[in-house]
């Protein structure tokens, strides 16, 4: 699929993204570890790390794709997608009056403005890095701040 194709088809339903979700999840489709990254804006160790630890808990099943021996599926067991279904029922009781006064306007612009905070998160980050490095002690040396002794 092409890269634009696949950048329409995100923007082409972002308010169903976590409706789908749910669906894709409760369905046990199993999801690759590259795209489980990038939706969650992490390192790709960290998925690795967690998911790992998610299999020897019990709750998640991890198998190699069988053209490409690099690529990981990640899948639900049935008892995670048992416990995901009772969580949903909870969690829409719950979500009901919290936002039963918001519009789909004022959803759509929450959405908006947490997806620009996520997209310039790295540059702000960087900025604040290089401004408290400034406040650090720097050692004795050359202008780089090395040690020659």
């Amino acid at each position: 699929m092409a890269i634009r194709d696949r950048k329409r088809r995100r923007r082409a339903h972002p308010k169903l993204q976590g409706a789908s979700r749910r669906r894709f999840d409760a369905e046990g489709a199993s999801r690759d570890l590259n795209n489980i990254r990038r939706h969650l804006h992490v390192a790709a160790a960290y998925v690795t790390s967690e998911v790992s630890r998610l299999v020897a808990k019990g709750p998640l099943t991890k198998r190699r794709d069988k053209l490409d021996r690099r690529a990981v599926s990640v899948g639900l067991t049935k008892n995670a997608r048992d416990l995901l279904a009772r969580l949903e029922r909870i969690l829409g009781d719950v979500n009901r009056p919290l936002f039963s006064g918001l519009s789909f306007r004022d959803l759509a612009s929450v959405h908006r403005f947490l997806r620009a905070i996520i997209e310039n998160g790295s540059d702000a980050i960087r900025v604040a890095q290089r401004f408290e490095s400034g406040f650090r002690p720097r050692r004795k040396g050359d202008s780089l701040g090395r040690s020659w002794s």
